[in-house]
């Protein structure tokens, strides 16, 4: 099993490195925010009919959402 790992540095950027703590690449947090926001689209796009199917999961994740985007501004 592989593991990567984020680590947060003082100069607004973030690294991801492997189990020897080697590093794989590094971003902005604004990149890794713009991305993540992305991937979620994505996935809206591809399932989010799915999640109406059951209500309980549903309202879960469009709360979660709305607070990721009141929380990044988006």
């Amino acid at each position: 099993m592989a593991f990567i790992y984020l680590i947060k540095h003082n100069t607004n950027k973030i690294s991801f490195t492997n189990s020897k703590m080697e590093t794989l690449g590094q971003i902005t947090e604004l990149e890794m925010i713009k991305s993540l926001w992305q991937g979620v689209q994505s996935f809206i796009f591809k399932y989010g009919d799915f999640l109406g199917e059951n209500e309980i999961i549903k309202n879960d994740f469009d709360s979660s959402l709305e607070n990721f985007k009141k929380q990044f501004n988006l």
